[in-house]
């Protein structure tokens, strides 16, 4: 116990505070206050936001290959290439966070555990190819995954897409559904082994 201005102020682990729909919680004068809301997307959102941005792209350009950033990147990007008519998917490999849900010790500089590279020459056509992830949190993967794309071959056309952006992203990408800050729950991470 701490005592201030003569009460009592009894302070508790943060795995204690938690409050459902709510990533964690704080003590402020006693009252059990939410830090960050989470929100659930449900599938029928995501099929809707992956219509909507893929109607967007399709007046812009003519998408030859989708890479999508496993793993959240993943689904969106198999639904976009069956709403763009594209054939060519490819996975890279890109992760932010060191384990999983820790989420409040995001890598600086993304590790990649699934080099692209070995696609290249698919990459090298001239082609557009467009680059999708699930969200645009601090904007890190989709930064270095241009960088490292426009390294290989500086002539590429890339072009970026999320479902959602955050307000404080880095990045925005060419096209995106909606901006939140809440903490982002979409319903293929409801899964657990």
């Amino acid at each position: 116990k701490i005592s201030m201005n003569e009460r009592s102020f009894v302070w508790k682990p943060l795995r204690d505070l938690v409050i459902p729909g709510y990533l964690e919680c704080m003590w402020v004068h006693g009252i059990k206050l939410p830090v960050s809301k989470k929100i659930y997307i449900t599938w029928s959102e995501i099929e809707s936001r992956c219509k909507s941005i893929c109607d967007q792209i399709k007046d812009s350009i003519n998408v030859s290959t989708i890479i999508g950033v496993s793993r959240g990147g993943l689904i969106p990007a198999t639904l976009f290439a069956k709403e763009l008519n594209v054939r060519e998917v490819l996975s890279f490999g890109v992760k932010s966070y060191p384990e999983e849900g820790d989420y409040e010790n995001r890598i600086h500089e993304p590790i990649i555990y699934q080099d692209i590279n070995t696609c290249a020459p698919q990459l090298f056509r001239g082609d557009d190819i467009l680059i999708v992830d699930d969200v645009s949190d601090k904007g890190n993967t989709f930064k270095f995954i241009t960088n490292y794309l426009l390294q290989m071959q500086p002539s590429m056309n890339l072009y970026t897409s999320s479902l959602y952006i955050k307000e404080d992203t880095s990045f925005k990408p060419h096209w995106w559904g909606n901006t939140l800050n809440d903490w982002i729950v979409f319903p293929w991470e409801r899964y657990k082994s």
